[in-house]
């Protein structure tokens, strides 16, 4: 619904004039409400609308789904201009720093987490469904901002692996030293007399650019790896300008550890000039192929979808023409363009080269087990983009079964493999298998990121609403807690996301008794929920009315059973929505406990003993709702058939 302060009309002009007439009880197009503040508005007299205009109510009757749906984003694309607005304001308030550089600093920080006033989680899932039932009717800055939020959620979800597998090269650069040398001694095994001199020019340029590193030359100064790969940018041009295809190779190695840093501008600088030194010389199509796959990485990373096509296209073709049938390099050029085409939604070639990938990896060997778990991921990515879900489950897990084989469980690439299996078992609602999988991938997440960070908090809340979902309030809430800390530091005390954990850590603590700290988190979360016109709405009011009876208080929780009442059927009518039954159930398991309070014992035992049923085909015996309901049905020692004892 549109609220408007009457106060942006002034008294005298031509607007207010207008509202006032379409406010006259004749008309009664728009009614006036106050405000606690008395500041008086105005809004739409939706009654009005649908008494008297007979089409108008057919619309509306038809697409009041959609329309609620097109409101709540219409507000969320409000928030994220203003976001947008207020970035640039606060990045020129930043203390110490010029402007150019905090931009490019929040630029950075920006494209290692979701950007701030997008869609996610049920917000996405509904902005997917308004484009592809609603899209003719829906305004165009408004489709705009669902595609750039699904292109976003793309990005945070895909764009991990790259992250992290690069990791290793960044901590230390002697790995990448020894990479260059074996690649160039590689490069040159057939000419004995050319990998004589490329290895000792190599060293001596690795000698120098190591000086550094001495403290002698950097008098006891500590020494970054971003100070060395400066270093030898600086020097790799002058110390190697008579050997393109020597200094090409470095620029690429350099080039991908930059990207792994996150400094994608040095990293296209070097990757450039590498393709520029490869020109107009003979150089072996390997070569030519990593620098290829090199900057599609760093375009891909840095959000040039575009771009990274074009660079990963090229390495394609190159590798398939021009490189043994069963190179590693192929498969390493087909993935990385598969993973770029996922977020092109140009799903059927994606899974072209990933099958294609896939007839050479399984032939490699237990050598080939990492290019073999990445061929995998990429192809159960392209499914899950799909809503492909029981397509995308087998290779994901034989994805996660491989890397834990060849790294363990405690590496980085083990680690998403993880985070993408629990994302994927929490949206089939098998949430204890969801939790057990984001519980072992959270210490690696925290290494990773570090323990602030916007992704590690999704991690917390997804963890901590799967275990409880589960059943298992205390592993639940410390995680919740964590959740909700790391939001408010990161994002204020009044965002949007902060609605989810909140709610769930107000439902652990009135299962475990704690009615004062769950009336504090289920009061914060609704009264943003109320604030936002949150999905969670209905989920909010039903919690707060569960309070009121908790203390026994029928009049308080009555409007409460009502209002969650209604909310839940316009949001999830059981005739479009019919495996919604089971928040039905869950409001069944509620109003039970109010007739058990208003001494009708046995409506009260039919309702708990009907909801019991459909929450435990949901979430099983020792589900959270179906402990919650057991726990209620004690209470007023009303025995249901099939109970659990509570705790």
């Amino acid at each position: 619904m549109l609220f408007r302060s009457l106060y942006t009309f002034p008294l005298g002009t031509p607007q207010r004039r207008l509202v006032e007439a379409l406010l006259d009880p004749d008309a009664r197009l728009l009614v006036s409400d106050a405000e606690k503040e008395g500041n008086p508005t105005v809004r739409v007299a939706h009654e009005a609308l649908i008494s008297r205009w007979a089409q108008a109510r057919e619309f509306v009757q038809r697409n009041a789904e959609a329309l609620r749906i097109r409101h709540r984003i219409e507000e969320r694309y409000g928030l994220w201009c203003g976001l947008e607005e207020g970035g640039q304001e606060a990045i020129h308030r930043e203390t110490g720093r010029t402007p150019s550089l905090a931009a490019k600093l929040a630029a950075w920080r920006s494209r290692f987490g979701r950007e701030h006033g997008l869609l996610s989680d049920i917000d996405l899932t509904d902005g997917r469904r308004l484009l592809k039932e609603h899209r003719t009717d829906t305004e165009p800055h408004l489709i705009a901002y669902i595609e750039r939020s699904i292109s976003d959620d793309k990005r945070i979800r895909t764009r991990s692996f790259r992250v992290l597998s690069t990791v290793a090269i960044v901590v230390t650069l002697l790995a990448v030293v020894s990479i260059i040398a074996s690649l160039i001694a590689a490069q040159q095994r057939d000419r004995a007399r050319t990998e004589a001199a490329t290895a000792d020019r190599t060293s001596r340029f690795m000698v120098s650019l190591f000086k550094l590193a001495d403290p002698g030359e950097n008098r006891g100064n500590l020494v970054t790896v971003r100070e060395v790969l400066d270093r030898g940018a600086r020097d790799i041009g002058p110390g190697l300008k008579s050997e393109p295809r020597i200094q090409a190779d470095l620029l690429t190695a350099m080039g991908e550890a930059y990207t792994g840093l996150g400094l994608y501008d040095p990293a296209r600088k070097l990757l450039t000039q590498a393709q520029v030194d490869q020109q107009g010389i003979s150089v072996p199509p390997e070569s030519r192929v990593r620098t290829l796959i090199a900057s599609g990485s760093e375009l891909y990373l840095a959000a040039d979808y575009g771009g990274a096509k074009t660079q990963l296209r090229g390495a394609v073709e190159i590798a398939q023409s021009q490189l043994p049938a069963d190179s590693v390099l192929t498969s390493e050029a087909r993935d990385d363009l598969a993973d770029v085409l996922v977020q092109l939604e140009q799903y059927p070639e994606a899974e072209r080269l990933c099958q294609a990938a896939l007839k050479v990896d399984r032939k490699r060997g237990t050598e080939g087990i990492p290019i073999l778990a990445r061929t995998l991921s990429t192809l159960a990515n392209a499914f899950y983009f799909q809503d492909r879900l029981e397509e995308a489950e087998p290779p994901m897990r034989e994805a996660l079964a491989l890397r834990k084989q060849c790294f363990g469980s405690r590496d980085a690439r083990t680690a998403e493999s993880m985070n993408n299996l629990g994302s994927l078992l929490y949206q089939t609602g098998r949430y204890a298998e969801a939790a057990t999988q984001w519980q072992k991938a959270l210490p690696v997440y925290r290494e990773v990121y570090g323990p602030e960070h916007p992704e590690v908090a999704t991690l917390l809340n997804n963890l901590g609403r799967s275990a409880l979902m589960a059943g298992r309030v205390d592993e639940a809430i410390p995680l919740l807690e964590q959740a909700v800390q790391v939001d408010e530091k990161l994002k204020g005390l009044t965002h949007d996301d902060l609605v989810p954990p909140l709610n769930s850590l107000g439902m652990a603590y009135l299962y475990e008794g704690d009615t004062a700290r769950a009336r504090i988190e289920i009061s914060r979360a609704l009264q943003i929920a109320r604030l936002r016109n949150s999905v969670m709405l209905d989920q909010l009011v039903l919690n707060a009315a569960d309070l009121e009876l908790s203390a026994h208080r029928t009049e308080g929780a009555s409007p409460l059973l009502d209002e969650a009442r209604r909310l839940l059927e316009t949001r999830y009518p059981l005739t479009k929505e019919p495996a919604a039954q089971w928040r039905y159930a869950a409001w069944d398991a509620v109003n039970a406990d109010f007739l058990a309070l208003e001494h009708r014992p046995d409506d009260a035992r039919a309702t708990f003993a009907r909801a019991r049923d459909v929450l435990v085909k949901r979430f099983g015996p020792q589900g959270f709702y179906v402990l919650r309901l057991d726990q209620r049905a004690a209470a007023q020692n009303l025995a249901v058939a099939g109970t659990s004892k509570p705790e």
